[in-house]
């Protein structure tokens, strides 16, 4: 139910009923044939300061390959570790995985400009250009799986000099939460890991001291606390020029939704409405499918009618397609009551009357 309540309370979030398609977001048929897009807005910065917006994409090389609804089912019961086994397997012959790393660029007064904030982690940029830059190759299997996969601690905190965050704040609250998390899992010396740190890397680092498991020299005589007189160079003090550059912050901070598509309600829905189009018939069929095999579980009628009435927003053949879906598992849909709160009709208002219908029992 999490996925259904979450598009229906926050439109933004709509573009996540993709993840119920087979063909670009869907169960993928092992970790090889899958594209990775994170969603989050950083910033490249010259040696000159100068800082530009960017996105990431790393673009499978072996193509996309999932699984169909039934398949993935059957896979995950009979064979949990499916995209583990078949990635190690792969390599163990001699193969090997590769994906090319792309990067969209935006410049600070396009950034200002922009249709909607750049920064919403719910939108793409669809209209700037991927530029390839690099690959990512994987091309052998750890030695030791407890050292060099389960101590593995990312965090989008961990910046290297040149790569800054931008003010999107999911991304400013996982910076901090998902080393929180690290410290919890793995201790709070985790960055000494090797798998965790670079290789040959000298650290100092004098402020962070202490904690169960420090193995380096722990900075020394060196104090703990900066501005100091006893220090002595080259570590008298942070080196300024790794210092995240300034951002220019207008506007009203406030808890609701992003001021730039505010009163426009049809925003949230343009991005799912082309990516809908874009799909072939066959893969709208299966959307509509995967989406009633989850859908048909709900009991709240309220929740299925403004999920679909979310999908209705987008385009209503969508609904539509949902619609029929759903009288094939024995959950008929009224039209009526979806088009009235795709419209803005209260939910409160269109549902009084209605009777729910019982869930039918799956066979034991």
């Amino acid at each position: 139910m999490s996925r259904h309540t979450i598009v229906l309370m926050q439109p933004e979030r709509t573009r996540a009923s993709r993840t119920f398609n087979d063909y670009a977001a869907g169960t993928p048929y092992g970790w090889r044939y899958m594209d990775a897009f994170p969603c989050h807005t950083f910033k490249w910065v010259n040696a000159s300061g100068e800082a530009h917006y960017v996105k990431y994409k790393f673009k499978c090389d072996q193509g996309i390959k999932n699984f169909d609804f039934d398949t993935a089912i059957l896979t995950c019961g009979k064979d949990p570790d499916f995209a583990k086994r078949d990635l190690f397997a792969h390599i163990e012959k001699g193969g090997s995985a590769s994906w090319t790393v792309c990067v969209q660029i935006m410049t600070p007064e396009e950034a200002v400009n922009y249709k909607f904030d750049p920064c919403d982690n719910t939108k793409i940029w669809p209209d700037l250009p991927w530029v390839e830059f690099g690959k990512l190759v994987i091309n052998k299997n750890p030695e030791n799986y407890h050292r060099d996969i389960e101590q593995v601690a990312f965090s989008p905190g961990r910046l290297v000099p040149g790569i800054e965050p931008s003010n999107d704040p999911l991304l400013q609250f996982r910076m901090f939460l998902y080393g929180d998390a690290q410290m919890h899992r793995l201790g709070v010396n985790y960055h000494q890991i090797p798998v965790n740190c670079p290789y040959r890397a000298k650290e100092y680092h004098p402020m962070g001291r202490d904690g169960p498991m420090r193995v380096d020299n722990n900075g020394g005589f060196e104090p703990h606390y900066m501005p100091n007189s006893m220090s002595k160079p080259p570590c008298a003090s942070p080196d300024p020029r790794f210092n995240w550059g300034s951002t220019k912050v207008t506007g009203v901070l406030e808890r609701k939704n992003a001021s730039k598509h505010a009163g426009m309600p049809d925003d949230d829905y343009v991005q799912v409405r082309d990516f809908f189009n874009s799909m072939s018939e066959t893969d709208k069929e299966h959307l509509y499918s995967n989406i009633a095999s989850s859908l048909k579980l709900v009991n709240k009628q309220d929740i299925i009618y403004r999920f679909i009435a979310s999908c209705y927003k987008a385009s209503p053949a969508y609904a539509a397609g949902i619609q029929k879906a759903m009288a094939k598992e024995g959950r008929p849909i009224d039209n009526k009551l979806v088009e009235q709160v795709g419209k803005g009709a209260p939910i409160s208002d269109v549902m009084h009357a209605y009777k729910a219908s019982p869930i039918p029992m799956q066979s034991q």
